[in-house]
């Protein structure tokens, strides 16, 4: 008797609970515009790049106001790397170009005029040991745990790993010197190899303990989906790896899991940032060496 009285409260819970209509209305509460910074160094030779903006409202539809007239260098405590804006507002190069050095630890400095609010901003970031290179990339049919995906082909690079279980493995892919998926700072894939790290990936040891890994995917002329996503025979297929920092493998894990304009579905508060005072900017400012292989498909 007890247990269908407890079966019948919870039946009438259940009915008072579905029938509650009444509309609720959200308004989030807009924090303070926040400096937004975004830049790299690698150590490829060229001049690198910053771009400076403003924090938006959360349903805004207009394009962030960028930030202009911005003081910025870079130093590494043996040269300084001065940074001058471009012919599009709020985008900074280096006036030289230069390669950044693997083990260096690079401190960025950020004078805002008086115009711009002033104030001013740092960060600091370090370019980790990498691997020695990429020693070749293969297309094949995807496949996930020895099982074949139809229309579907997999990007399998081989090298050998870090010892580091700390490493984090940045993979961007290129077709025909695009980013493959569009020029988003989320369109890449990042990966750690935990108890693998020290193998040789996608060697005999890991494809026969856990199969080989591909790090990117790509449809074949034989499906039907979006020709954007599709991979042709011809097409020159570029993969750059890179080994960062726990911390922008976070930053990159906030970005991607913030999409959508639903406030509960939304960018959450707490996107990690390494710019400095705390609470003043958002964004990130990093440092890499990249690995590059290519091949034609």
């Amino acid at each position: 008797m007890k247990q269908l009285k407890h079966i019948f409260n919870i039946f009438l819970f259940s009915l008072l609970i579905m029938s509650c209509k009444e509309k609720i209305t959200i308004e989030p509460q807009e924090g303070p515009q926040l400096l937004g910074v975004y830049g790299s160094i690698t150590d490829e030779y060229k001049n690198h790049k910053i771009t400076l903006s403003r924090t938006t409202d959360f349903y805004a539809t207009e394009a962030p106001k960028m930030v202009s007239d911005a003081t910025i260098f870079v130093h590494d405590n043996i040269d300084t790397i001065w940074y001058e804006e471009t012919e599009e507002n709020g985008i900074y190069q280096t006036v030289e170009k230069f390669s950044g050095k693997e083990s260096h630890t690079y401190n960025l400095s950020i004078d805002l005029p008086e115009r711009e609010g002033g104030g001013h901003y740092y960060a600091q970031a370090e370019m980790l040991p990498s691997i020695t290179t990429v020693d070749s990339i293969v297309i094949k049919q995807y496949q996930v745990a020895n099982v074949l995906v139809n229309n579907m082909l997999g990007l399998y690079p081989y090298f050998q790993s870090l010892k580091n279980e700390d490493a984090y493995y940045m993979i961007k892919a290129y077709v025909n010197d695009s980013l493959a998926g569009g020029d988003k700072l989320t369109n890449c894939g990042i990966y750690n190899l935990g108890g693998m790290s020290g193998w040789y990936v996608n060697g005999t040891l890991m494809a026969h303990l856990a199969g080989e890994i591909p790090v990117w995917s790509f449809l074949t002329e034989e499906s039907s989906a979006d020709s954007l996503k599709v991979l042709h025979h011809g097409d020159t297929v570029r993969m750059d790896l890179s080994v960062i920092t726990y911390d922008y493998a976070g930053y990159i894990s906030d970005i991607s899991s913030s999409n959508g304009s639903n406030p509960m579905m939304g960018s959450p508060s707490n996107v990690r940032t390494n710019i400095f005072p705390e609470g003043t900017a958002a964004g990130y400012f990093h440092a890499a060496a990249i690995r590059s292989k290519t091949i034609i498909y």
